[in-house]
């Protein structure tokens, strides 16, 4: 349990320096349900916090023109939910959603997340990268994500 506790500690130490969350709370506590659902769906916690800096800069209650709501930016008419803008729930159900395109498509799983596997999904994954190395920064022994299952 101490190192999963490190683990969230350093990732709500990266939301606050480079995701530029306030609140320490909240801060913990999204760095706990990140770092919860991106272990049981395999995905490393710092990439998952990149997607969501790079949705809706950690904002739940985020909607976007296209009606993507949430943390993660859920499209609601393509992904139905009880609740977008609880945390724990949006961040579960990217899970499943990032999980599912992974599994399928392992090269351009991100891209199909943003909902353009042309040069917008190619801009998108930048920007995920980007935010990524911020993060990491931050989070003290981050692993390099493998962005090779998405080449640009």
């Amino acid at each position: 349990y101490l190192s999963a506790y490190k683990d969230i500690e350093q990732l709500a130490g990266a939301l606050g320096t480079a995701g530029k969350v306030k609140n320490a709370d909240e801060r913990f506590v999204l760095a706990f349900l990140i770092t919860k659902w991106s272990r049981e769906f395999g995905f490393d916690p710092v990439e998952v916090a990149a997607v969501a800096l790079t949705e809706s800069e950690f904002n739940p209650k985020a909607v976007s023109p296209k009606n993507a709501r949430g943390l993660m930016q859920i499209h609601a008419p393509t992904w139905p939910m009880d609740d977008y803008f609880n945390a724990e729930e949006n961040i579960k159900k990217s899970m499943q959603i990032l999980y599912m395109y992974r599994n399928s498509q392992p090269k351009s799983y991100l891209k199909r997340y943003y909902g353009d596997t042309g040069k917008g999904g190619d801009r998108y994954v930048r920007k995920i990268k980007g935010n990524y190395e911020k993060l990491a920064k931050t989070y003290k022994g981050a692993k390099a994500a493998n962005y090779d299952r998405n080449p640009l």
